[in-house]
């Protein structure tokens, strides 16, 4: 209104307002307001306190009454904040948006007042559940994205209330905290409130698929690499400048292999590292993984060892558990005390308790975090299983290695394999002991051979310890292009020489 009368949109003498604040809630504003009119001659006339911008006394308590509407709205707001944070702090559902996959019910608080809390919605819990589970293992063990997913639910007409999914709605989904429990109020501010609700996912599984979701930004250029469907891609890395090796062609793309970056990108004399025929180096990383980490003996010597390995760490973890244990506790008793205290006007709030008490606050996230942590490392488990599952894992292993597509089958190297260090003479291959045993404990044996029900993962974990290390192979050459003999003639050579092996815990493989 205040434009249109400036504009010279309406022809007017004067602007009427019922009371000052209608102008506004700040005293900037209402000022602002005033001598905008006035300076296009339009008087400022209020109808409760009968004021007249033409009079100096009218513009005098029109000010004053500004700072008092100032005042009073900040003071409005704070209470309105301070009585939800209370309801929050009680358990109770502050109000907003409902989240998808639960609904409101009306309960009574202990002094009989009406409040809300949030419960599962069993007729959206399945739509909600199948968008995790695709976002965990997809159709094929990789996990889908935002988009495919929204894509899959609109085509099987499961709809969100009504309305389509699009990649956002289903992004906020897999990254609401409330599936795993915990509903924030005020997320990410100072004053902060986690209110228990029934909950719908594993938090395990909600971490896994955050990671991922965070992994496949477009501004996260680091797992490229690993979401590309070429099976060494993001596994292959340099080991004297650290970047991956990525796929080039020689001969006008008759021949392909993996080359790193650095020489890709900056020059051929960048990097020493040498380029990998592809199918040859896939081939050799393929046997070796068959014949020495694929084996029932490895897996029962892995197993023996990590259960040696688990019995010390549980020690350890569980002194660590008792100490954050109890000062987690001390902490949560400090910051009671000092809320009480508040409430009952013993120390009043000013800003350096806010700033002590957001302190405190983020330790005791901290230490909650760490708690996590160790009561993860605590609940790992080596699952028993005998000869028979092993053999029978290794065979569909090996089944699945000749049969399953590059795509399909770099899921099951990135749960087992973390990377493949590739140097002037040699090709090292490293990974997961723990990985490995929780692959061949989850076999199920009399299942059918295809896609094996324990590749579940697309990304490998990186906090999994201890891990295996071992060289595929070493070269006596610092270079190899397609313009040189192929990788197996030029391995054969050199074995024969007793200058290359394929080299695994103290054992050779012959080319």
């Amino acid at each position: 209104m205040v434009t249109e009368l400036c504009n010279g949109y309406v022809d007017a003498e004067g602007a009427v307002f019922y009371t000052t604040s209608r102008m506004g809630r700040n005293v900037a504003v209402t000022a602002s307001t005033i001598n905008k009119l006035k300076q296009h001659n339009i008087s400022t006339i209020t109808i409760s306190e009968n004021l007249n911008s033409n009079d100096p006394t009218s513009i005098f308590v029109m000010n004053m009454l500004g700072c008092a509407n100032e005042y009073q709205s900040a003071q409005t707001s704070e209470d309105v904040k301070n009585r939800l944070t209370d309801t929050a702090m009680a358990g109770y559902y502050t109000g907003g948006a409902i989240p998808f996959g639960y609904q409101t019910i009306e309960v009574k608080d202990d002094q009989n007042k009406t409040r809300k809390k949030l419960v599962v919605d069993e007729d959206e819990k399945s739509t909600l559940l199948k968008i995790f589970k695709l976002a965990s293992k997809g159709q094929n063990g990789k996990p889908m994205g935002v988009l495919s997913i929204a894509s899959q639910l609109n085509n099987e007409g499961l709809l969100n209330r009504g309305k389509k999914w699009d990649r956002n709605k289903v992004n906020r989904i897999l990254r609401n905290t409330t599936y795993i429990g915990q509903f924030l109020y005020r997320k990410g501010k100072p004053n902060e409130v986690m209110v228990s609700v029934p909950s719908l996912i594993k938090e395990e599984v909600f971490d896994q698929i955050a990671e991922g979701l965070t992994d496949r930004q477009l501004e996260n250029t680091e797992s490229k690499g690993v979401r590309s469907k070429t099976l060494l891609t993001g596994l292959l890395k340099c080991e004297k400048c650290g970047l991956n090796l990525a796929i080039d062609h020689g001969k006008s793309g008759q021949y392909k292999y993996y080359k790193c970056t650095s020489k890709k990108n900056r020059g051929h004399d960048s990097c020493t590292c040498p380029n990998l025929p592809k199918e040859k180096v896939e081939e050799a990383i393929k046997s070796v993984l068959l014949e020495k980490i694929f084996t029932v003996d490895h897996i029962f010597s892995t197993y023996d060892e990590l259960k040696d390995i688990c019995r010390k760490l549980a020690k350890t973890d569980k002194n660590e558990l008792s100490k954050k244990q109890k000062k987690c506790i001390k902490l949560k008793q400090r910051l009671s005390t000092l809320y009480n205290q508040i409430g009952d006007g013993v120390i009043e709030m000013d800003s350096s308790l806010k700033q002590h008490l957001s302190q405190q606050r983020l330790e005791l996230k901290s230490i909650e975090t760490d708690l996590k942590h160790v009561k993860k490392r605590l609940e790992q488990k080596i699952f028993k299983f005998g000869k028979d599952k092993a053999e029978h894992f290794c065979n569909t292993i090996a089944d699945y290695f000749k049969k399953a597509n590059d795509e399909v089958l770099k899921s099951l190297l990135l749960a087992c394999v973390r990377e493949i260090k590739v140097c002037t003479g040699e090709v090292k291959l490293k990974g997961s002991k723990y990985q490995l045993i929780e692959l061949a404990s989850k076999a199920k044996t009399g299942t059918p051979s295809g896609v094996p029900v324990f590749v579940t993962k697309w990304r490998r974990d990186r906090d999994l310890n201890p891990r295996y290390a071992i060289n595929v192979c070493r070269f006596s050459r610092p270079v190899l292009s397609t313009t040189q003999p192929s990788l197996l003639s030029f391995l054969k050579q050199c074995n024969e020489s007793k200058q290359c092996t394929i080299y695994c815990s103290g054992g050779e493989i012959g080319i």
